[in-house]
C-alpha cells in the first residue's frame, strides 16, 4: 500500500517535535527554572505544538473546514494554554478570581506538559489515518421523509426541555439580579439531558430539505437567537456556546457545498470572522457584568457603538477560557497522592447514567465526576475536560498513550459517521465538542440520547406505512 507523500510529512513533523520536545524535557532535572513562573518555560513549546498541530491539519492533510478534530484542537489550545498567552503578555481582565495561586508551579508545569503532550499525540494519530478524499454521505437507511419527521420531533421535545431549563434558571438569576443564584437550580437529570436533542433536531431538519432555504435560514437564526437570550438573561454559557458552533458549522456545510467541492467565498470568511468578534464581545459582557445582569444588554449595544472591546477582548477570551486548564492542575494535584487512578473507571461508572437511576447510584454517578471528587475536595470550581479525565484515569504516561489511540479511533469514528449520515455526524459532533471544558460522566447520558432516541424513532417509523410516502 503506497503512503502519500502528505502523510509521510505529517509524520515526519510529528515525530521530530516529540521527540525534540521528549529530549528537552528529560533535561529538567529541577524546578529552578520556574523561579519566573511556569507560563514562560512552556509558552514557546505551546506555541510550536500549535503551530505543528495547525499546519498538519490545515496546509499539509488539508482537514475540511467542518472537521472535528480540527475544531477540537482549534478549542483546545485556548482552553488549556489561555492562561499562558494571558500571563506572558501581560494582558488584562476584569476577572477577579485566578485559581492560579491554589497550585505549585510544579504542578502547573507538569499539567502544562501533559496538556502539550495529549493535544500533540491526538492530533498526530487523528491525522495518521485521515484521508483527505472527499465522500459523500450516503443515507442509506435514511428517507428524507423519516429524517424530517426524526428532525421535527426531536427539536420539539429538545426545544421544550431546554426552554424548561433554561427558564427555570433565567427566574432564578433574573430575581436576584446575578448569576450567583444558578447555583440555587439543578441543572443536571434527565430534563437536561434531553436537552440537547434541541440543536441534532434542527440538523436533522436541514439534512431532510423538506423546507424552504427561508424556512430553514429563520429556524437556525431563530435557534441562535434564542441561545444568545438565554445566555444574555440568566449569565451562564455551558453549552450555548457549542450549540451555536454547531448549528453555524453545519449550515456552512449544507450551503457550502461540500459535495460538489465548492469552496466558502471571502464574504463568508469575512461575516464569520466579524459574527464571532461581536459574537465574544457579548460573551466578554455577560462575564463582565453577570452579578449585575440587567446592565449586560446595555452595556453590549455600547460597546459596539464604541468600540471599546476590541482591546480587551485577547485578555478577556484567554482569561476565561483558561480557566479549564486549572481542571488539569486540580488532578494532578490529588492524583494519586489523594485519589487513585481510575484506570477506565470513569468511563464505565457513566455508562449506567444513561438510565433515569440518579437517585439510587448517586455516590457512583459523583465518584465518575472530577468535579465531584476533586474540585470538591479541593474547593476549586474549575470544571473538568476530557484532558484531565485521561491523567485520572490512566496517568502521565497512560493518558498520552490513550490519547494517541483516541486520536486514531475518533477519526475512525468519526469518517463512518460523515460516510453514513450528516445528521448523526453533527450530532455526535455537538456532545463531543464540549469535551474540551466537561469529563467523560458529563459527555456520556447526552451522547447515547442524541443517538438512541433518533435511532428508536427511526425504528418505529419503518415500521409504519404511512410515513413511508414523501410528505
Amino acid at each position: 500500500m503506497k503512503i502519500k507523500r502528505s502523510s509521510l510529512i505529517t509524520i515526519f513533523i510529528y515525530v521530530i517535535f516529540i521527540g525534540a520536545f521528549l529530549v528537552w524535557l528529560a533535561t529538567i532535572r529541577n524546578t529552578s527554572i520556574l523561579g519566573n513562573g511556569y507560563e514562560k518555560v512552556v509558552f514557546p513549546w505551546v506555541c510550536i505544538s500549535f503551530l505543528v498541530n495547525l499546519g498538519c491539519f490545515v496546509f499539509i492533510k488539508k482537514v475540511k473546514f467542518f472537521d472535528f478534530g480540527l475544531w477540537f484542537i482549534l478549542l483546545s489550545y485556548p482552553f488549556m494554554f489561555g492562561y499562558v498567552f494571558f500571563k506572558v503578555f501581560k494582558l488584562s481582565t476584569t476577572l477577579l478570581w485566578d485559581p492560579g495561586n491554589t497550585y505549585t508551579s510544579s504542578n502547573l508545569f507538569w499539567a502544562s506538559i501533559f496538556a502539550i503532550l495529549v493535544l500533540s499525540v491526538f492530533g498526530f494519530g487523528y491525522l495518521l489515518g485521515y484521508d483527505d478524499t472527499e465522500k459523500e454521505s450516503s443515507h442509506k437507511y435514511q428517507s428524507k421523509n423519516h429524517m424530517f419527521l426524526v428532525g421535527l420531533i426531536i427539536f420539539i421535545v429538545g426545544f421544550g426541555t431546554n426552554m424548561f431549563t433554561s427558564m427555570q434558571v433565567v427566574a432564578a438569576t433574573q430575581a436576584a439580579g446575578s448569576y450567583t443564584a444558578y447555583t440555587n437550580v439543578s441543572t443536571s437529570g434527565i430534563t437536561a439531558s434531553f436537552a440537547y436533542l434541541m440543536v441534532p433536531g434542527v440538523v436533522f431538519i436541514l439534512y431532510s430539505n423538506k423546507w424552504s432555504k427561508t424556512s430553514e435560514n429563520i429556524l437556525v437564526l431563530g435557534s441562535i437567537l434564542y441561545f444568545v437570550a438565554m445566555m444574555t438573561l440568566s449569565g451562564s454559557r455551558k453549552t450555548q456556546i457549542f450549540s451555536i458552533l454547531i448549528l453555524v458549522l453545519s449550515t456552512l456545510s449544507l450551503r457550502s457545498g461540500v459535495k460538489k467541492k465548492k469552496k466558502m467565498s471571502v464574504f463568508i470568511y469575512i461575516l464569520l470572522f466579524v459574527g464571532a468578534v461581536v459574537f465574544l464581545d457579548l460573551l466578554y459582557i455577560i462575564r463582565t457584568y453577570r452579578m449585575d445582569l440587567p446592565l449586560v444588554i446595555p452595556k453590549f449595544f455600547e460597546s459596539l457603538t464604541t468600540f471599546s472591546f476590541l482591546g480587551k477582548l485577547v485578555g478577556e477570551s484567554f482569561a476565561e477560557t483558561g480557566l479549564s486548564f486549572y481542571s488539569v492542575a486540580s488532578i494532578l494535584t490529588c492524583v494519586p497522592s489523594v485519589f487513585p487512578y481510575e484506570f477506565g473507571a470513569t468511563l464505565f461508572k457513566s455508562i449506567p447514567s444513561v438510565l433515569p437511576i440518579g437517585r439510587i447510584a448517586t455516590n457512583l454517578f459523583k465518584s465518575a465526576s472530577s468535579t465531584s471528587v476533586i474540585n470538591q475536595y479541593l474547593g476549586v470550581p474549575v470544571g473538568a475536560s476530557l484532558v484531565g479525565d485521561l491523567y485520572w484515569n490512566f496517568g502521565f504516561i497512560g493518558g498520552v498513550i490513550t490519547a494517541f489511540i483516541l486520536g486514531i479511533l475518533v477519526e475512525k469514528l468519526f469518517k463512518k459517521l460523515h460516510h453514513k449520515s450528516g445528521t448523526i455526524y453533527f450530532s455526535v459532533f455537538y456532545v463531543m465538542i464540549i469535551g474540551v471544558r466537561a469529563g467523560i460522566f458529563e459527555l456520556t447520558r447526552p451522547l447515547a440520547y442524541v443517538l438512541l432516541i433518533p435511532a428508536i424513532l427511526y425504528f418505529v417509523l419503518n415500521r409504519i406505512p404511512s410515513t413511508r410516502r414523501d410528505i
